[in-house]
């Protein structure tokens, strides 16, 4: 594919390109923009402190057993057990906590730029730009996810799909990757092989079709594929106890509406959504969504001319069966990213791909001029994601672990705060559901809250588990036989507290350790810097 093909800007660019930058020299540069990457992304790690989920992946690595995290815990987490093997090592070794964490990271991070770089054909502005968007620097370059690995997954699917056919152990390989890296991955896989099979049936009688096929080396390959899919499928099947097997969230209508008509235009180009919560509860107005509803139809509306430009509009289908995939499952601001990345992964292709339709047209300029603007604004968001980072705290994990190693606070017994959830219509207070208990623990060697999981070994993560009401009484009578606690970890609501069951702890020398943020992640740029520890004696609260 010439330079000129690829340039919105016509002959003039292409002579640029071509006379000023050649080979050896574009080579070069891209080798610039991988280590300024990873230089990038390793200083901006320095300054973050991981929140929940990263926490709670290297406390399940750090504390669950091999066989328990194959064949246990993805029924209750909802994943594939891949990212918590890969952390395995480090966290059970013994080595620094955020440091191993981000490292891990980091190193698929730069294998997923390191595909788009050097093993697509994207244009060279694209190539050196694309890399700094937000979710491929930031939220999951930056904040240590399994994402990480959705991302090379699709990087690897994009450099094979154009030899799909020729090469499909390569292609069946990347998509056993994506699969592994999270639910989500999973469905993306599932339309993408669908797809594939369309493609090979393009032009051909079925019966001619099923013939050839099954003599081929691309069906063993999706034999494997299917069967390698199906058992991981099988392994994230909720458990009848576990909490999103008994999920109270009501609002499957509005995430619906949103992934379909608005999460173009969030993932693309928009901050609609604000903050990293569930969509679904997201607060905005008709008049703020009418707008952006437009521009998520102009987005639908060029991806499909770029389609079309170079033969490769069937890759648009995943996309819409994903979008309504995601409203119909649990899907928070984090999540967005994953529709990003699909896209990522389908101008790869199709810059891969010769156009089926030749020379400058203005439908070309007007998709060109969105991928350059949605370039541009999500680097904007990484800077000021980045510099939020480094002004501001993030979690409270560290400082709380700090606080209770210092020996001087003589911490004594500590209690952790939980939640109040809702089993068999009935209203409880579930201790073992504490957010500020798993963000600390990777920072201490041991399990320091004695009644945090005391149901369940005294675990060091949220175990995820439908506690009946049984249970948690057993744990409030083991509670009651400790004694008041020194320290109550958060806040604990003496109202959301049914029949009285803590109301002792209200009654002794107790003091309440809390780091308030005023949101807990930062989110394309929005966080306030207002971070304030309290440390109080614990008061009724109405």
């Amino acid at each position: 594919m010439d330079t000129k093909e690829k340039s919105p800007f016509g002959a003039a660019y292409a002579r640029f390109i071509d006379r000023g930058l050649g080979i050896r020299e574009r080579k070069a540069a891209l080798w610039a923009v991988f280590a300024v990457y990873a230089l990038f992304v390793s200083v901006i790690s320095c300054f973050h402190e991981p929140w929940y989920d990263e926490a709670q992946s290297w406390q399940i690595a750090r504390c669950a057993s091999v066989k328990d995290i194959l064949f246990t815990i993805p029924h209750y987490e909802g994943h594939p057990p891949l990212w918590h093997l890969m952390l395995a090592p480090f966290a059970k070794g013994g080595l620094p906590y955020e440091l191993s964490l981000s490292a891990v990271n980091i190193a698929v991070m730069l294998g997923a730029v390191g595909v788009m770089l050097f093993g697509t054909r994207l244009p060279f502005i694209l190539k050196c730009t694309l890399p700094f968007t937000y979710f491929m620097c930031y939220q999951y370059g930056v904040i240590s996810r399994p994402y990480s690995v959705t991302a090379l997954g699709f990087m690897l699917c994009a450099a094979f799909y154009d030899r799909k056919d020729e090469k499909p152990l390569a292609m069946t390989v990347s998509l056993m990757i994506l699969c592994a890296s999270s639910a989500y991955g999973l469905g993306f896989a599932f339309f993408m092989c669908l797809v594939w099979l369309s493609e090979m049936m393009k032009g051909k009688k079925f019966g001619e079709f099923v013939k050839g096929f099954v003599k081929s080396g691309t069906f063993r390959c999706l034999i494997l594929l299917f069967v390698f899919a199906l058992t991981l499928l099988l392994m994230i099947v909720p458990a009848d106890d576990s909490i999103y097997a008994n999920s109270s969230d009501k609002h499957y209508i509005r995430t619906i509406l949103y992934t379909l008509l608005l999460l173009p235009y969030d993932a693309t180009m928009g901050q609609l959504i604000k903050d990293d919560i569930s969509v679904g509860s997201a607060d905005f107005t008709l008049m703020e969504a009418l707008p952006c509803v437009f521009i998520s139809a102009g987005i639908y509306m060029l991806l499909y001319l770029m389609g079309e430009r170079y033969g490769r509009r069937r890759l648009l289908i995943p996309l819409a069966c994903m979008s309504l995939v995601f409203g119909s499952v649990f899907f928070y601001a984090h999540h967005i990213g994953l529709f990003t990345l699909y896209l990522f992964f389908f101008i790869c292709v199709c810059f891969n791909e010769e156009p089926r339709i030749s020379g400058e047209d203005t439908s070309r300029a007007v998709y060109m001029t969105f991928l350059y603007a949605m370039t541009v604004i999500q680097i904007l968001w990484t800077v000021t994601s980045s510099v939020k980072e480094i002004t501001c705290s993030y979690c409270c994990g560290r400082e709380l672990a700090a606080y209770i190693q210092n020996e001087e606070n003589n911490c004594g017994y500590v209690l952790n705060s939980g939640k109040a959830r809702t089993v068999h219509g009935e209203q409880v207070y579930d201790l073992n559901l504490s957010g500020h208990v798993v963000v600390s623990l990777p920072y201490l060697e041991r399990n320091v809250y004695p009644v945090f999981n005391l149901p369940f070994g005294g675990q060091g993560y949220v175990m995820n588990y439908n506690s009946g009401s049984d249970v948690l009484d057993r744990q409030y009578e083991s509670m009651k036989a400790m004694g008041c606690p020194d320290h109550v970890v958060g806040s604990i609501n003496r109202g959301s507290v049914p029949d009285g069951r803590l109301d002792f702890i209200f009654d002794g020398a107790v003091y309440e350790i809390a780091v308030e943020l005023e949101d807990g992640t930062i989110y394309k740029g929005n966080r306030y810097p207002v971070v304030n520890r309290i440390i109080r004696r614990c008061e009724e609260q109405e």
